[in-house]
């Protein structure tokens, strides 16, 4: 039998117990704050309908997707994001009370270009967070609070939620004096400014065939970049006033007001009419996170309102408002952070220790009793000298080891040694179960 080659497809990884580790710390702090803002679960099927995806993203991202051949013809792929399969469910789901709100943490695939130095990956999962069947800003505003809390308790470093809303965008371009029917086409270059460069958007614009003076009066704007209220002033003061932009200046102050009356700092999120976000079902406000501190990391979170998306699969409309967590930008960071690496433990309490086949069925014992009390608790598997558990206790940072030699068995105690300290500790039979338990809440 020929060799094979052990490999990965390129912008996909395996991740070993020590990454996962920090992943499932990563998770748990995001279920905890969606589960707090009253975010219910959620899964869906890895492979859709072919149409079911296509027309949703935008001609690019159409390019992006992992179609699957499949016998019969029929036309699957690989779900690109979470957002169009929450609205294939809501179509299919009449009876969900109105407005549902889910989470959902999944695998999502795109045929891009990995970038893994950034976090960029062909296969990789989402932590999305929506709130389906409401047109309230209460749900937006709520959408941003949510995000910083996030970004407090994962301690990635200083987040910064930026803010906007397509119809401000919309408001700018056609008030400067961009054709009707261009804002996608404008806001597919505004995107590219954070990475790129206001030089990159006003080439593009000029090579899509756009007047080089309007251009340069839009690139004008642009680089002028005031957040908050500043940026609010700016706009009203140099751009033509349009019902766009009024309606999307007036939903930018409502929704800071209510990050107001939530206690959100200002500093946390802030208003930045360039951003553009390029997915092409958003239709009001949009989301951003960035941390300050790392900025060639990217957005580490993205979203925003998307009032037409679900009703692509029914008669009605449905208004939608969400944000998406980059898990693996997060997880780069965290892997990246000496100080949280430190910080990860083994999935495991104890290990108690083998001597001899003799004394097997007492040690099983020990393993059942802590086990049903709730201690994380493993055997090591064959009689082998106290120096190699000590060692294989120590290479998977397992905190406890339990001791019962046949010197603790004739005196009827068991002997516990902390790995970290050293420190060694013999208590009656019986009372195992406490010290351990009284050991792992200190």
């Amino acid at each position: 039998m020929p060799e094979i080659q052990a490999r990965t497809f390129k912008g996909t990884r395996d991740f070993l117990p020590e990454d996962m580790y920090v992943r499932d710390k990563i998770i748990a702090v995001l279920k905890s704050v969606f589960i707090r803002y009253g975010f219910a679960p959620l899964e869906t099927p890895a492979v859709e309908y072919l149409d079911i995806l296509t027309g949703k993203y935008g001609e690019e991202a159409d390019k992006l997707l992992y179609p699957l051949a499949y016998k019969g013809g029929k036309e699957l792929a690989l779900r690109y994001d979470l957002t169009v399969p929450l609205a294939r469910v809501v179509a299919m789901n009449p009876h969900l009370i109105k407005p549902f709100k889910r989470y959902q943490i999944q695998q999502v695939w795109r045929a891009d270009s990995p970038q893994l130095q950034r976090g960029r990956y062909r296969e990789f999962y989402q932590c999305d967070v929506d709130t389906v069947g409401s047109s309230e800003l209460l749900a937006d505003a709520e959408i941003v609070a949510l995000m910083v809390d996030v970004f407090t308790e994962l301690a990635i470093g200083e987040a910064q939620v930026r803010f906007n809303s397509r119809k401000v965008l919309k408001g700018i371009i056609s008030g400067i004096g961009f054709p009707t029917g261009s804002e996608q086409d404008v806001c597919r270059s505004v995107d590219k400014l954070e990475k790129e460069g206001t030089q990159t958007v006003k080439a593009e614009l000029i090579s899509k065939g756009y007047g080089k003076t309007l251009v340069e009066q839009f690139s004008a704007l642009l680089m002028q970049r005031v957040f908050g209220h500043e940026g609010i002033t700016l706009l009203r003061r140099t751009v033509q006033s349009t019902p766009a932009l009024d309606e999307g200046l007036g939903e930018i102050e409502t929704i800071r007001t209510i990050l107001d009356e939530m206690d959100v700092p200002p500093e946390s999120a802030v208003f930045d009419f360039t951003l553009a976000r390029g997915l092409d079902y958003y239709t009001g406000p949009i989301f951003e996170a960035d941390l300050i501190d790392k900025p060639h990391i990217g957005s580490v979170a993205g979203g925003g309102r998307y009032d037409d998306l679900v009703g692509l699969f029914l008669k009605e409309s449905i208004p939608a408002v969400g944000v998406s967590f980059g898990l693996e930008r997060i997880f780069s960071i965290k892997k990246s952070d000496s100080g949280a690496q430190a910080d990860v433990n083994s999935s495991l309490d104890c290990l108690v220790s083998f001597f001899s086949i003799d004394q097997r069925a007492d040690c099983l014992k020990i393993v059942r009793e802590l086990r049903n009390g709730g201690v994380r608790t493993e055997l090591y598997y064959k009689p082998d000298s106290i120096k190699k558990q000590f060692s294989y206790a120590d290479k998977k940072r397992i905190p406890y080891v339990i001791v019962y030699g046949p010197d603790e068995q004739k005196a009827g105690v068991i002997t516990v040694k902390n790995m970290k300290t050293g420190i060694q500790e013999s208590v009656p039979r019986l009372q195992l179960l406490t010290l351990i338990k009284q050991l792992l809440t200190h």
